[in-house]
């Protein structure tokens, strides 16, 4: 065949050299032909009966197959076929058509093909990264511990390898000569990829050390942020906020600034609330008879008085009382933690502008942010509301 297209450009009376070279570009672009449809042919064929075989066989495995499917990892693996299948018969048209002279263009032909080849590798490897992060994101442990910073740093990695490949293929170069020219540059390939490089560290030592996964509550002071994070990549952390807006802000933004993880109240089941009643430093009296016999009746405090009525008569006031007429609410508070945690009522040091203040501190079995809230509040309400049956009365800061 080779020869009849041959003598065909031959009989058009064209120079010997325009001929030859018009016969390969023609039986070129005819293997080229054949082997996109034998190409075509054969994808068909796997994507139709292997694969549907190979998803009857392995169910569980669907979503990795039905991943395979949406990122073509089947066609990319078939795309190294037309060009392997060129490569074979190179050298037999060289061969026919050509003589010594002309053998530089079936060698500069086969670096070509060489090179798309190397291209089709580097695609191929990373659809293969793609496929096993999809793989492994199918496992619970893909949620404490992400993998995508670690991809896509090695798909940066993989194509500056492939990169030099293919310039050295090109070249006939050495690819050592190549690295060794990399490390050189190193100065300024880090200046370039800083952010790259620094966004890779702290995506290890996000991971290493558990400060921060995708589905936790953090909260960044100095950069006014506060949200969930819903995605970890090698160059971003995206946090969604509490008014749905979405931050996008580098890895190192977490290892370099203040950082509040909430993600430790979750796991302990318990949500501090610390708030603090002012009141008037003129209402603040001692204990008497009258008002003993009026705070008598208040429940959880008859006990108390009952057996402490003599040193309350003495030394006792009426803030006294409430500090632990609110320490009684608190203990018989279900909703409060009374045995693990912290709960306590303390008054802070008395001051001409903010009086003197009783502090509640303690937590709620409740970590909902609109269930807490109402817990803290029911809690402030009521003790709020009993203050001036205690004779007491709120700091008012006039203006």
């Amino acid at each position: 065949m080779m020869h009849i297209v041959k003598k065909f450009f031959l009989g058009l009376q064209l120079d010997h050299t325009l001929s030859t070279l018009l016969s390969y570009l023609s039986v070129l672009s005819a293997l080229i032909l054949v082997s996109s449809v034998l190409y075509f042919i054969l994808y068909r064929i796997c994507n139709t009966f292997l694969l549907a075989k190979f998803s009857k066989k392995y169910n569980k495995n669907r979503l990795t197959l039905l991943y395979i499917k949406e990122n073509k990892l089947l066609r990319a693996l078939l795309l190294f076929f037309p060009p392997a299948f060129v490569s074979y018969f190179l050298p037999i048209i060289g061969r026919v058509l050509f003589n010594s002279n002309f053998h530089w263009i079936v060698g500069s032909t086969d670096k070509i093909i060489t090179s798309y080849m190397l291209v089709l590798l580097a695609f191929l490897f990373n659809k293969g990264i793609d496929c096993g992060e999809t793989i492994y994101n199918q496992y619970p442990i893909s949620k404490k511990w992400p993998i995508r910073s670690y991809t896509q740093f090695l798909k940066i990695v993989s194509f500056l390898i492939f990169a030099v490949i293919i310039i050295s293929n090109l070249v006939d170069k050495s690819p050592l000569a190549f690295f060794t020219g990399l490390g050189a540059m190193m100065a300024i390939i880090s200046i370039v990829f800083k952010d790259s490089i620094l966004s890779f560290i702290s995506s290890i030592q996000l991971s290493a050390s558990n400060i921060a996964q995708v589905g936790h509550w953090v909260e960044i002071p100095d950069k006014g942020l506060s949200g969930t994070i819903v995605e970890m990549s090698l160059n971003t952390i995206k946090i969604q906020n509490f008014d749905n807006t979405v931050s996008t802000v580098p890895p190192y933004f977490l290892t370099s600034n203040i950082l509040k993880n909430w993600q430790g109240m979750y796991d302990a089941g318990g949500r501090r609330f610390k708030r603090s009643l002012p009141f008037d430093m003129n209402s603040i009296q001692p204990l008497n008879e009258s008002l003993l016999s009026d705070l008598d009746k208040i429940p959880f405090l008859s006990d108390y008085i009952k057996n402490n009525r003599e040193t309350l008569i003495k030394t006792g006031s009426n803030l006294q009382l409430f500090r632990v007429y609110a320490q009684a609410v608190l203990d018989n508070n279900h909703q409060i933690h009374k045995d693990t945690f912290t709960c306590l009522v303390r008054e802070l040091p008395p001051s001409a502008l903010n009086g003197a203040q009783v502090e509640i501190y303690a937590f709620t079995k409740t970590v909902d942010w609109k269930d807490y809230e109402v817990v803290a509040a029911d809690v402030m309400d009521h003790l709020a509301a009993q203050a001036p049956n205690f004779s007491l009365k709120f700091l008012q800061q006039k203006f």
